[in-house]
């Protein structure tokens, strides 16, 4: 495939490979099972051959239909605009000296979309958000003076967009909610379970496929899956909720998160 650029007086071609050879490959199967098919039932009259010819058929289709279902965005292209997005952040965070845990809010309370608020002056439990904050990156949250705090985006945040409805408040709910992200969409674990109790919940994820490096913004945000189970069970509830802890337990990641009032 040729492309056309254009120059100042000149025009010059760029060749464009596709990525991926599943088009390719598929294509070249099913055209030549497609021609040996007849060849080898009407006239070699060989049954084996005509059978091997429609094998690749079947598997020149099933190279096509694998092409249609890669995602748009390789895996490797997408951990890395994420570690990237979050060295940035961490840098941000270290530079000002916060040393609080971040507060996901949903997006009732943070300007129309889930974002997580990292307190400047007073710890997570002081933080109380009664109104929507503006959707600006400084923002206060409270009367007094000292209660100013940072509004970011989070890895949680933006894995919101793949719900089709906002997720309820029940158990069962969020926990359909987590699978479909987790599993589903982004197929980064094999089942998830979520338990509630008076003021916490606790996520537990099975199968998890994804590194887990010990950065410092962690201690703040959590890791990505953290931040996904955080975002989706502030959204559901309506209200602020703090990651308290992550383990791994019997070949589980745990997490537990304190919920707001």
């Amino acid at each position: 495939m040729r492309q056309k650029v254009y120059g100042r007086g000149t025009t010059k071609y760029l060749t464009v490979q596709s990525l991926s050879a599943y088009p390719r490959l598929g294509a070249a199967l099913l055209l030549a099972g497609a021609i040996a098919t007849p060849v080898f039932y009407f006239v070699a009259g060989s049954v084996p051959l005509t059978a091997l010819a429609l094998s690749s058929v079947l598997l020149g289709a099933i190279a096509l239909m694998l092409a249609r279902s890669l995602p748009a965005i390789p895996p490797r292209a997408a951990q890395l605009l994420l570690e990237t997005g979050m060295e940035n952040l961490a840098g941000l965070i270290e530079e000002l000296g916060v040393e609080e845990r971040a507060v996901y809010l949903p997006s009732a309370l943070a300007g129309g979309k889930p974002r997580a608020l990292i307190p400047l002056g007073a710890g997570p439990s002081g933080v109380e958000v009664t109104r929507p904050l503006a959707g600006r990156l400084i923002v206060q949250f409270g009367k007094d003076p000292e209660d100013v705090g940072l509004l970011v985006a989070t890895p949680g945040a933006a894995v919101m967009s793949l719900l089709e409805t906002p997720p309820g408040p029940s158990s069962s709910e969020l926990e359909a909610a987590l699978a479909r992200v987790l599993v589903g969409s982004l197929d980064l674990a094999t089942s998830v379970a979520v338990a509630q109790e008076p003021g916490s919940a606790i996520v537990s994820v099975s199968g998890l496929r994804l590194d887990r490096d010990d950065l410092w913004v962690y201690r703040l945000l959590g890791t990505p899956v953290a931040s996904m189970a955080a975002a989706v069970v502030a959204e559901g509830l309506g209200r602020p909720v703090v990651v308290l802890s992550e383990e791994r337990v019997a070949g589980m990641t745990v997490v537990r998160l304190g919920v707001g009032r």
